[in-house]
């Protein structure tokens, strides 16, 4: 049985880790996370809570000039706050 499933992840570190939704990846068997530009990059999935819907996922590699997301100290971040990342698209 094949599945086909697209969402969406942040890359939050410089050597390759994305969290996204563990729906979507929870009945993967092969992982791709595609770039904005095209570039797509196996990854698998490290961590996985069902329960909060969250999955960590580990990429084979991190693209050149991928931008990993700023995480910001969550007292001090307000309504409107701006940060830059990669946007992922998982498939």
């Amino acid at each position: 049985m094949s599945f086909n499933e697209t969402g969406s992840g942040v890359l939050i570190s410089r050597d390759g880790k994305v969290m996204t939704a563990a729906h979507v990846v929870q009945s993967m068997d092969e992982i791709r996370a595609e770039f904005v530009g095209g570039e797509a990059v196996a990854a698998k999935v490290i961590a996985s809570e069902p329960a909060a819907d969250l999955a960590l996922l580990q990429l084979d590699r991190v693209p050149q000039g991928a931008l990993v997301a700023t995480l910001a100290d969550s007292d001090t971040v307000r309504v409107g706050s701006r940060s830059s990342s990669s946007v992922l698209r998982m498939a």
